[in-house]
């Protein structure tokens, strides 16, 4: 395993068995999962419920949100932050993350609200399912496993997830859609599985996969807006802006041709392509160009005898869901 890896689990590890944390008690409720309680809030009949619920590591080698929750912990156990909520620490795939990995058999951000149980990642989802489900608000954190051009929210659109959203960061761009990709993908991602029990949920990419600096900062500040946002939601919803952030979704999903492609280095999310630009060559090298215009969402440069992903990249347009979405379930 990775010695930093090693390291911020064993740290994750430390606070989950902690007595107490800053003016929380802690309350374990996962093998890699706790919640912060409000002292004088403790459950009395066992049951669990979360104002908040903060996510990492449901892809294993994107360990950059692992670093955000321990950071977030020190301030809470500093004192610097004291929130009226009950906020849950939660990890997705460790497992991976002790291999240096993205999945280990499948990937959990395609199992949830699935039957099947064949693979640990899918036996992980149904262990994460109940606290997700019992979770008021989520804020799942992932990094991408190329350069991106900027940090960016991911979520299935409704107008509460895009109200959170504003307020954890009113300047990052949006990547949305209006129905599950449940269909396409085999199973829910995370943040949709929370949408889809009723919870405000969103995911939010920091950077490329790492221990990156300055995406883990982002993150932090993300998440103290969070906290902000959860404690202050009444004023949240009655102070709703006109316009919220950038938003985009994708027009064009091109599939991933037999062979191998070399793509172009530099191109990264949000690069700005026209139809018919030359993106590449395939092994055999035949010209692979760009089916639409628009801006790049996950190129895959990829390595000959890599597995092959299912997509090569998808086209992005802007979108303005929100302007002509009603007011959005009272839910929260």
């Amino acid at each position: 395993m990775d010695k930093q890896v090693e390291q911020a689990l064993a740290r994750f590890s430390a606070f989950r068995s902690a007595k107490t944390l800053g003016n929380f008690s802690v309350e374990q409720i996962d093998e890699w999962g706790f919640t912060l309680v409000p002292k004088g809030s403790e459950s009395e009949d066992g049951s669990f419920h979360s104002d908040l619920t903060l996510i990492a590591l449901n892809h294993g080698n994107e360990v950059g949100g692992l670093a955000v929750l321990n950071a977030l912990c020190q301030e809470i156990d500093n004192g610097q932050l004291t929130p009226d909520l009950r906020i849950t620490f939660l990890l997705g795939n460790v497992a991976a993350a002790k291999a240096g990995k993205r999945y280990l058999e499948q990937d959990i951000n395609r199992t949830f609200n699935t039957q099947a149980h064949d693979s640990l990642e899918s036996q992980r989802a149904k262990q994460l399912e109940p606290i997700v489900r019992n979770s008021r608000f989520i804020l799942d954190f992932h990094q991408t496993i190329e350069p991106t051009n900027t940090p960016f929210f991911v979520y299935q659109y409704n107008r509460l997830a895009a109200l959170f959203a504003h307020a954890v960061d009113n300047a990052l761009p949006v990547i949305t859609h209006k129905q599950s990709t449940a269909s396409t993908l085999g199973g829910m991602r995370c943040d949709e599985f929370g949408t889809h029990c009723g919870c405000v949920s969103i995911a939010l990419e920091l950077s490329q996969k790492g221990f990156d600096q300055q995406g883990i900062e982002l993150g932090v500040l993300a998440a103290k807006r969070a906290v902000a946002a959860v404690e202050n939601w009444t004023e949240v919803k009655s102070q709703a802006p006109k316009q919220v952030n950038p938003m985009w979704t994708w027009s064009h999903i091109e599939t991933y041709p037999q062979e191998y492609v070399q793509l172009h280095t530099g191109l990264q999310n949000f690069t700005e392509v026209e139809a018919g630009q030359l993106l590449g060559h395939t092994q055999l090298g035949i010209a692979v160009q760009a089916a639409q215009s628009g801006a790049l969402l996950f190129p895959k440069h990829i390595k000959v005898g890599e597995p092959k992903p299912g997509e090569l990249y998808r086209i992005l347009k802007q979108v303005n869901y929100f302007a002509t979405s009603g007011p959005g379930r009272a839910v929260a």
